[in-house]
């Protein structure tokens, strides 16, 4: 008996029991109240939060407090403004036949749906190794670079290839440290220091060429490579690390893959608790041809 009070969608479908229980207790206390409005403290503290989106009871409290005979009177007229035109809107039908309100009614029931699926504590362990191990290829890097460069405007100087090759050969016999690159060259439109930055990343910065240059060079945290063309001009580079990418290691991902997992139980959860309800009613499908033929057999019968 234990298991069963525990599943999600017993509880979901009790809940539309309630649900149904009070929505005919509303219905009868409207038509009991009929045209009468009632504005408490509790239906002025309401109306204060959904506007001011604040939904701390006792902040709402003081400024409620705080408010003069005027202010209140006001806040209360604005309050009573609108429960009679949602009255009104409602006692002509308004609300029937309204995509948007469909919608939002639509929202509130996935939104109760999700509510009672939700897993408590953390993921089991042998789920979340199962859940990795179906979606390892979500989880795939790619490969990356790390590098500073040092650049030359190809418009500021009349060799730049040449120049380039120059400072490059100063540099590496000043054995100048990556650190430094600021120091040299000319001003680049980007940055000076990449790190961990994909194929994609540095082609959109560069240019594909310099990209697969680059990915192709041989990490080197001693010296200056190049000179290397690119879509501003050339680069000295120094490439200080290279990873070919794959999938990390569930341990190093963990939590990301528990994020992910407890997401997918919830979607999961929430749409079995939606079938039940969609289940709960008889669908009759009327569509393209079999609809205009039985619009056709009305005809003739009538």
């Amino acid at each position: 008996m234990k298991p069963l009070l525990k599943q999600p969608l017993l509880h979901f479908l009790a809940l539309g029991v309630l649900l149904f229980l009070f929505h005919g207790w509303v219905s009868q206390n409207d038509s009991e109240d009929g045209d009468r409005i009632v504005i408490d403290d509790a239906a002025l503290r309401e109306f204060v939060q959904y506007r001011s989106r604040s939904f701390d009871a006792a902040s709402i409290d003081r400024k409620l407090a705080a408010m003069n005979p005027e202010e209140r009177r006001q806040l209360v007229d604005r309050l009573v403004r609108e429960e009679a035109l949602y009255r009104e809107a409602k006692r002509l039908g308004l609300d029937r036949d309204d995509y948007v309100i469909k919608q939002r009614l639509v929202q509130k029931m996935e939104y109760l749906a999700r509510g009672f699926g939700a897993p408590a504590g953390a993921v089991d362990p042998a789920a979340l190794n199962a859940y990795y191990r179906d979606h390892r290829e979500r989880y795939r890097e790619p490969p990356s670079v790390t590098f500073a460069h040092v650049f030359i405007d190809a418009d500021r100087h009349g060799e730049p290839a040449q120049y380039a090759r120059t400072l490059g050969q100063q540099l590496n016999a000043g054995a100048e440290p990556f650190s430094r690159a600021m120091g040299y060259g000319d001003r680049f439109l980007y940055h000076t220091n990449y790190v961990e930055r994909s194929d994609d990343f540095v082609a959109s910065h560069f240019g594909a060429g310099f990209a697969e240059a680059v990915f192709d060079l041989a990490p080197d945290d001693s010296r200056w490579q190049g000179p290397i063309a690119s879509d501003h001009g050339y680069h000295l580079v120094m490439l200080t690390g290279k990873d070919s990418g794959g999938v990390p290691a569930l341990e190093t991902i963990r939590d990301r893959v528990a994020q992910d997992a407890r997401r997918a139980w919830l979607d999961r959860q929430t749409e079995d608790a939606i079938r039940t309800i969609v289940d709960s009613y008889d669908v009759e499908r009327r569509t393209g041809q079999q609809a205009a033929r039985e619009g056709q057999q009305d005809d003739i019968q009538g």
